[in-house]
């Protein structure tokens, strides 16, 4: 029993730093301009760009709250914690289970348009195989793969999947860049651009829930625009891993704010450059490749930045696939944490410190909808899902600065007479986009709504069976703004007796520090290891006993493996500390130099008599 409770407290491990952080912002709205650059355009026409910078408003506004919020409250789950804390569980739950689906969809279709530009290198994968009695496309096989590597990485450790996504994502931002520069400098055509940007909505009929009394061509326009919106899904990926990002108050502000300007600028300006260089039809034809239409024209290079595009297209949707799989997995072990799901996906791996069955179960789901092909025809719910949760969080900002004036905020947007304008502009932009996408759009709305209400039923069962209400506020106050906690790493061996370590700890630390104790054991086999395991994880929790009665904040873990084992996991903290008695010599010196040499002046030595 000891020893089940103990793993109840393992804490995610922080791996994110500032790029990784920002590559997760990036990657899922950088996927969606490889292919809403075509979509847009054939609905919008020229006016395409005038499409994306409506749509961007909301992205700003959007963006800059969840800077503000998830510095402020660094949890796994993001708008379902904010909604949460600043209405109740009911709140919570809907914002939460959007977003959930929103990130389902995301892992499939991403995975799928990565697949889809890799057959530009292996033609195969647009052929089919025989699999037993079953004759699949390789494009769905090829698809499976890259969701159960992601699976994997996701279970290996969140550092590990952070650094594939700045493998991925920063090839994307190179090339991207490239266009833009080469192509205003050699094939941009200013009056081409006046005279393209006057016709404002594709003058025919498409596939648009069309209002009798209204202007086609404004209809057409207007659809465009959601459609731009669709684009600009992705931000809220920086708040979902905020409770794995090292020094949440500094790097996650920075990361949402360099994310909003990325977008911007490859969005509206590969726009604007767009219909400079060709025309809107011709765009439009190339549905499935537009920077690949746009990278052949560029004057000198066209033709191997081409194959470079098709290459990047390929890294960064793989990029958005894998923040799907981590944005997933950590609001429904989110969710189960606050008894909106079941419990069973609230449980971190012992050793790789990951949310292991929720990666496992929504990465399965994944892998499931891959096989239903056509799966541009629900891609309304990917949009759709995350307007809802910008409704959300841009009403949380109010309610927050209302009912948590004395939280302090790392970062804080601008506000007039109290009101924040990011959450007013933000909120309004996103019903507004809403509304239209419920009018122009008929399976976003049939879908989304069973979606929802389908949750709400599950939801209702499931509170009601676990006897608790289901529009209570009980969890709120357990969401606690994280001011700015020293976090110190305090390695903590067994032999010393836990009522002194616990009286050493308490003379140099006080509450103002967040307290992660830890044992570093190796062993020779795993029947001792086992038991040293077994040992050390009692003594830590009965340390950890001892100091949460003086209301100290305690998270308690182990560290397999030896001395670099111990530098990586110490790397993060503000401080590392270390128990020694008599004389530094044998591994606690060699531990100690190691340490200092790797933590610069972090490293605090705590003498036991």
């Amino acid at each position: 029993m000891r020893r089940e409770r103990a793993e109840e407290k393992i804490a995610l491990k922080r791996d994110i730093g500032l790029f990784g952080s920002f590559s997760m912002g990036y990657a899922d709205v950088g996927a969606d301009i490889y292919v809403a650059l075509g979509l847009v355009a054939l609905y919008s026409a020229g006016g395409s760009p005038l499409a994306f910078s409506l749509a961007a408003v909301l992205y700003i506004t959007t963006g800059l709250s969840y800077a503000e919020l998830a510095s402020t409250y660094p949890y796994a789950g993001g708008v379902q914690v904010y909604s949460m804390k600043a209405f109740n569980d009911l709140a919570g739950f809907v914002a939460g289970w959007m977003m959930l689906l929103s990130y389902t969809v995301d892992i499939t279709l991403f995975a799928m348009a990565s697949a889809g530009y890799l057959s530009f290198f292996i033609h195969a994968i647009r052929q089919s195989s025989q699999v037993g009695p079953f004759r699949l496309g390789n494009l769905i096989i090829s698809t499976l793969i890259i969701i159960s590597f992601l699976i994997t990485i996701n279970v290996l450790g969140v550092r590990e999947s952070s650094t594939l996504n700045v493998m991925m994502v920063f090839p994307s931002l190179a090339v991207q860049m490239t266009i833009l520069l080469m192509g205003f400098a050699f094939n941009f055509s200013f009056p081409m651009f006046l005279k393209q940007i006057s016709e404002i909505g594709s003058p025919r009929f498409l596939d648009v829930s069309y209002i009798s009394f209204l202007d086609l061509r404004a209809q057409n326009f207007i659809y465009g625009v959601t459609l731009a919106m669709s684009s600009y899904v992705g931000i809220a990926s920086i708040a979902q891993a905020a409770e794995e990002t090292k020094k949440p108050y500094r790097w996650i502000p920075l990361a949402a704010k360099l994310s909003v300007l990325m977008v911007l600028i490859f969005s509206i300006g590969l726009s604007v450059l767009s219909m400079g260089m060709m025309s809107w039809q011709e765009l439009a034809g190339n549905l499935g490749s537009p920077l690949v239409a746009m990278a052949k024209r560029i004057a000198y290079i066209g033709n191997p930045l081409s194959y470079l595009v098709a290459f990047t297209g390929f890294t960064v949707n793989l990029a958005s696939a894998n923040t799907g799989v981590i944005g997933v997995s950590r609001i429904v072990f989110s969710m189960a944490k606050y008894n909106q799901m079941p419990g069973w996906f609230n449980q971190i791996h012992s050793k790789f410190r990951t949310p292991t069955r929720s990666i496992l179960f929504f990465g399965a789901i994944g892998m499931i909808l891959t096989f239903l092909g056509g799966l541009e025809k629900v891609a309304d719910l990917y949009t759709f899902a995350a307007l809802i949760t910008y409704i959300f969080v841009n009403l949380a900002i109010f309610r927050l600065r209302k009912i948590d004036m004395e939280a302090y905020r790392p970062w804080k947007g601008p506000s007039i007479r109290s009101v924040p304008l990011t959450g007013f502009i933000g909120g309004a932009a996103a019903l507004t986009i809403l509304i239209l996408m419920i009018i122009f759009h008929p399976i976003g709305r049939s879908l989304g709504t069973f979606w929802l209400i389908f949750g709400l039923v599950l939801y209702a069962t499931y509170r009601k069976a676990k006897g608790l209400p289901v529009t209570g506020r009980i969890y709120a106050d357990e969401v606690k703004p994280a001011a700015y906690k020293i976090e110190v790493l305090a390695m903590v061996p067994y032999e010393i007796p836990s009522s002194i370590a616990a009286d050493v700890l308490q003379s140099y630390f006080d509450r103002r520090h967040r307290l992660f104790l830890a044992d570093l054991i190796s062993a020779r086999d795993m029947n001792e290891f086992r038991e040293l395991e077994s040992l050390s994880m009692s003594h830590l929790e009965e340390v950890a006993s001892i100091l949460r009665k003086e209301r100290y904040e305690v998270t308690t873990f182990i560290i397999r493996g030896g001395e670099r084992a111990l530098a990586e996991e110490a790397e993060p903290y503000d401080f590392v500390a270390i128990f020694w008695r008599g004389r530094l010599k044998g591994k606690i010196l060699q531990i100690s130099k190691m340490l200092s040499d790797r933590l610069k002046g972090r490293l605090v030595m705590l003498r036991v008599r």
